[in-house]
């Protein structure tokens, strides 16, 4: 009996992860790129990031999600007022019987908006290729159901994202609109799931210094919507300590009713070595889900291609990294 009702609320979270087709992650907190193509080379550095994340330790099928970002700023003058930059990132995302592959290339350009506060202001395209793949080969033990064929479809869909970005050394702000071509699941028979809704996200975040620049408080804000109104809010503080260590947490709740209601609380730490960063976050479900797995692990390593190493150049060109790592 635990095991059909565990199988049940999978099922129920399944469709609705699948009916948004964003995989649920954190990555956003380190860098913003993951959710708004405008902020692709708004730190001066080429980098790279893989995260891997698995989610709900301890039950079969349970999500887990890979991501690869790669992001770098085409050639330009130091002096320049605006600049070019570019972005990709590989996804696959697995969730019970559910497979996700998504190949998305974006693209920034940036323009200077006060050269005395170094403010720049980004605009940002993003296109997708995602695979989509529904396995039910393994669906042996369920009665005669026409939403399970027992067999394996595959399908492919384009998409696009765009978002603006503005930041500087003591902020950022951003605001993006994710799943913006006519939104419908390949993958389903059904005709209200065929309909996918857009996504949107606004971001915000400010850089607090220590008197000795030692110590950097990081706390920020995000807000997350689509066509139907759905809301979660995210409230989060990073700190980084004489840019060795790094730690802090996101907090997660939905705003559907007033108070609305707590989704989880994500703690994390890491550690810097020059070019190098390797980040550990858990995150501690709370919701009634939390009775039945041992949390959310989700782990992140990344490193920057810097020409001078632990140093930003101050031009105008290039701008210190605004309020994240």
């Amino acid at each position: 009996m635990c095991k059909i009702l565990l199988s049940l609320l999978i099922t129920i979270t399944v469709c609705n992860i699948y009916a948004q087709h964003i995989p649920v992650f954190d990555h956003y907190i380190f860098s913003p790129v993951y959710v708004n193509p405008a902020a692709t080379g708004s730190r001066p550095c080429p980098s790279v990031r893989i995260t891997s994340r698995n989610q709900w330790t301890g039950i079969q099928g349970a999500p887990a999600t890979q991501s690869l970002l790669a992001s770098a700023r085409l050639r330009t003058d130091e002096r320049s007022t605006n600049f070019h930059a570019i972005s990709l990132m590989l996804l696959n995302d697995h969730n019970a019987d559910f497979r996700l592959f998504n190949t998305q290339g974006n693209y920034a350009f940036h323009f200077m908006l006060d050269d005395h506060t170094g403010t720049w202001l980004g605009m940002g395209l993003g296109f997708s290729y995602g695979q989509y793949t529904l396995d039910q080969t393994g669906f042996t033990d369920y009665g005669p159901d026409p939403a399970v064929n027992r067999g394996k479809q595959s399908a492919w869909k384009f998409d696009a994202a765009t978002g603006l970005f503005l930041y500087n050394k003591r902020f950022f702000a951003g605001i993006s609109a994710l799943q913006l071509l006519p939104s419908w699941s390949p993958l389903s028979n059904d005709i209200e799931a065929k309909s996918l809704t857009r996504q949107y996200i606004l971001q915000a975040g400010i850089n607090i210094f220590t008197a000795d620049k030692k110590t950097v408080f990081q706390p920020g804000i995000a807000f997350k919507t689509n066509e139907q109104w759905n809301k979660q809010l995210d409230l989060n503080l990073k700190v980084i300590l004489s840019e060795k260590f790094l730690g802090g947490f996101s907090y997660h709740h939905t705003i559907d009713d007033i108070p609305g209601n707590a989704l989880a609380l994500v703690p994390f730490a890491g550690i810097i070595l020059d070019s190098f960063s390797f980040t550990y976050a858990y995150e501690l479900g709370l919701t009634q889900l939390q009775g039945y797995h041992y949390g959310t692990h989700q782990v992140m390593a990344a490193y920057r291609f810097c020409s001078q190493r632990g140093k930003i150049r101050k031009s105008r060109g290039i701008t210190d990294c605004p309020a994240y790592r």
